[in-house]
């Protein structure tokens, strides 16, 4: 019973020292670079081993406030101007602002809806909202050709926002304005979706712009929440990226109720 009790013991030191030994420190985040946690050299991007002092440590994530939604603070603050100035004064200035009419409503309902980790462009309705308003900034699309690009992308996805994809919520943050940054599976996908995209142009044939809405898509929907999702390319191509109608619709809406405010 005894050579039991100290083979017990001896076993649970083992596997006590082996955690330890397994559970080392974490990369240290400064200025959104990582460093080593003992000796604080600049380290590569998902290393596990400092090249400066060759100490081994941990790659940990971290989070950072979301770009592409409102702060609960800033959402608060804009609530207050809509109810300030009622619904007749928000549709006037959405005609002034250059809105067609037919897209006013959606407008009004927009900025009724404004909150943190909401979408910027459906701000969480999740369906194509406010189609076929003139400007860039209240329908995030360019004149001439794009025109029917933003057609051919509201047919592929059934009439769902263009940019969360039917998710309501902000794809940046998932909806709490906290975006997850360095986790590599999301760094190594984007690389490989950027490469795939490069040799398709969606203006060509149905076939090759289906293709292209179903790799920007999948990829939106496996990394919600994760900082690569500012990277993604548009539908639509020509160096914009997937979130450019969103960020451009809360800007313009924004910019309508600060001239109301003044």
């Amino acid at each position: 019973m005894k050579w039991a009790l100290v083979s017990v013991g001896l076993l649970v030191m083992i596997v006590v020292f082996s955690m330890a030994a397994l559970d080392q420190k974490n990369v240290v985040w400064g200025s959104g670079a990582p460093h080593c946690p003992h000796c604080r050299s600049a380290v590569n991007d998902y290393a596990d081993v400092c090249p400066n002092c060759d100490r081994v440590f941990d790659w940990e994530t971290f989070e950072s406030d979301c770009d592409a939604c409102l702060s609960g603070l800033d959402a608060a603050y804009y609530l207050s101007i809509v109810e300030a100035v009622g619904d007749d004064a928000l549709a006037t200035a959405f005609r002034e602002a250059g809105v067609p009419e037919e897209a006013v409503g959606d407008m009004v309902r927009y900025a009724h809806a404004l909150r943190s980790g909401g979408c910027g462009y459906c701000m969480n309705e999740g369906r194509w909202i406010g189609f076929g308003a003139a400007s860039q900034a209240s329908d995030g699309g360019d004149a001439g050709d794009e025109v029917g690009m933003a057609e051919t992308l509201r047919e592929l996805t059934a009439g769902d926002c263009p940019v969360c994809l039917d998710l309501a919520r902000c794809v940046l943050c998932d909806g709490d304005h906290r975006t997850l940054n360095a986790r590599e599976v999301a760094d190594r996908d984007l690389r490989d979706m950027q490469t795939r995209l490069r040799r398709i142009d969606p203006r060509r044939d149905p076939a090759s712009a289906q293709e292209v809405f179903r790799i920007v898509g999948g990829f939106v929907r496996t990394h919600t929440g994760l900082v690569e999702i500012a990277r993604v390319p548009a539908f639509r191509g020509g160096g914009h990226t997937h979130l450019a109608p969103a960020l451009a619709r809360l800007g313009f809406v924004l910019a309508v109720l600060d001239k109301l405010r003044s």
